[in-house]
């Protein structure tokens, strides 16, 4: 379980910030993590079921340090690129 205050990856949203673990009930009852989006302006709110999370169903990943994002970029072109030709494949 993720702690209040750390910064996560969720989904295709982004970086965001755990504000708060409560118990909610929306779809579900239970334990949710309010999460708020980095480059959210208007101050809008994600609300996840924990068990989601923690069963896979919703994406949630800890983020990398910047040593590692340096380290993946300095290696990325080292990375060969395959063409896949036939266009569906691709």
């Amino acid at each position: 379980m993720f702690e209040v205050g750390k910064y996560v990856v969720y989904g295709t949203t982004g970086v965001c910030q755990i504000q708060k673990i409560s118990p909610l009930q929306f779809g579900q009852e239970g334990l949710y993590y309010t999460l708020h989006a980095v480059q959210d302006q208007q101050n809008n709110f994600i609300y996840t079921p924990v068990t989601s999370v923690e069963s896979g169903k919703v994406m949630l990943r800890d983020t990398i340090s910047r040593e590692e994002a340096e380290s993946f970029l300095h290696e990325l072109p080292n990375e060969p690129l395959e063409w896949i030709p036939e266009l569906r494949k691709r």
